[in-house]
């Protein structure tokens, strides 16, 4: 866990503000808790659940207000869910929780905002990831100007 804790420390993020923290809970003793956040079985299937939360205001502003806070949490909890599946651990973005239940349950501090959870273990035996149906790179990218020649 230290490993993949230190991964998401490693994010790059807007002037280095890091304007994010971790919340490391474990299910056991939790799992009514866990019901409130979200309906879904799976999350109180794993050892822990981990939470990012980010601090909007503390965050990089770009010149037309845009807040970067999300996109630096984003990169971050990406940072540890790379990390989690090369140490063989198992995990799954979760962003249609309750956010006011998360607020309760993580004890959140005034201004900081739930971002993402996820739970995280090992998989059980016979279990394998469904393989994904993703767009092609040629899909989403636009070359401008001629690139590549």
């Amino acid at each position: 866990m230290e490993r993949v804790l230190s991964a998401a420390a490693l994010a790059p993020t807007a002037k280095n503000l890091q304007p994010f923290r971790l919340h490391v809970m474990p299910v056991e003793g939790h799992e009514d808790d866990f019901k409130r956040v979200y309906r879904g079985d799976f999350l109180r299937e794993a050892p822990l659940v981990i939470l990012a939360s980010v601090y909007p205001e503390t965050g990089w502003k770009r010149r037309d207000g845009k807040l970067y806070a999300d996109v630096d949490g984003a990169i971050m909890f990406d940072h540890l869910v790379l990390a989690a599946w090369d140490e063989g651990l198992r995990c799954c973005w979760i962003a249609a929780f309750d956010p006011q239940a998360v607020r309760e349950i993580f004890h959140l501090e005034a201004g900081e905002e739930p971002l993402v959870m996820s739970p995280f273990g090992y998989a059980g035996e016979g279990d394998v990831p469904r393989p994904k149906i993703r767009k092609g790179w040629k899909e989403f990218t636009v070359f401008h100007d001629g690139y590549p020649a």
